[in-house]
């Protein structure tokens, strides 16, 4: 085993180089050999556990892996799409997150969530979305490295993000709380 992936059972399975740019293949926990019917079975199933947790609130987690199944399954969708993925690979991350003024304004110096998945405060559902699935791939990048201590860190914020900003009323008690109130969790 390459030391990079010692520490790191989860990615046992996808030493391939090829896996380092293809992440969401492990995000969906499936294989670039595999049928689309297959895939589409793993989906389905991943997707209906992921949804059913979204329903118990003890469930932190559930909106972020919720969003990891979505997010994987836009680029496995037909066999043509993932016939595109295999040749091009991930996505270049957007960088326009990074653009938004987040360290200067007030609001944002207490709510740590919108910057680290580099969302604003007026974004819409899609917006929010789409800078969740852009942090969701560099975290899934980041876990590749030799030291993955920061990706976990950041994983964690994620997660805190989706569990926050998927549902509207944790979104609207986080805008008006900030961080010192919300109720953090970590794995």
């Amino acid at each position: 085993m390459p030391p990079r992936y010692a520490d790191l059972p989860f990615v046992q399975d996808y030493i391939d180089p090829f896996y380092d740019t293809h992440v969401l293949y492990e995000a969906l926990g499936v294989y670039k050999d595999q049928s689309h019917e297959k895939i589409h079975d793993i989906f389905a199933e991943k997707l209906h556990n992921a949804y059913k947790k979204t329903k118990d609130p003890q469930e932190h987690n559930a909106w972020g892996d919720y969003t990891r199944v979505m997010m994987a399954m836009d680029m496995f969708a037909t066999p043509r799409k993932k016939s595109v993925y295999d040749l091009k690979g991930d996505l270049e991350l957007s960088k326009s997150w990074l653009e938004h003024d987040t360290v200067l304004s007030e609001f944002y110096q207490n709510h740590c969530l919108y910057g680290a998945v580099g969302a604003n405060r007026y974004d819409d559902y899609h917006k929010i979305r789409d800078a969740l699935k852009n942090t969701a791939y560099q975290i899934l990048k980041d876990k590749k490295k030799p030291d993955p201590t920061h990706a976990w860190t950041s994983e964690m914020l994620w997660y805190n993000a989706c569990h926050c900003f998927m549902n509207v009323q944790r979104k609207t008690q986080y805008d008006e709380t900030g961080d010192k109130k919300y109720m953090f969790f970590s794995e």
